[in-house]
């Protein structure tokens, strides 16, 4: 999402494959976070894949505000989508 354009960056997250979503793309991702559109593009990237519980366990607990609000995004997705995820959200789930 390094694209200066805004609706660029929102439509990345909208169409890429999420089981080949990388933690290293997605925090390059993060550095761009300025408004809620990235976040919802991210939250539909990461609705599986590998890195979703550890990106909403540690995001939340981050200093940047959309960054910390999307930790918090991805934890309601998982929350209403992944019935099989635990209740408790941690890095190492």
């Amino acid at each position: 999402m390094g694209v200066g354009i805004h609706e660029a960056r929102s439509l990345a997250g909208l169409v890429d494959d999420p089981a080949k979503v990388t933690e290293a793309q997605v925090e390059r991702w993060a550095k761009d976070f300025d408004s809620g559109h990235m976040r919802r593009g991210l939250q539909q990237s990461l609705r599986t894949g590998p890195v979703r519980a550890a990106k909403a366990a540690e995001w939340s607990a981050r200093e940047e505000e959309y960054v910390k609000r999307a930790g918090f995004v991805l934890m309601a997705a998982l929350a209403v989508h992944d019935k099989k995820a635990p209740d408790a959200c941690s890095a190492d789930s």
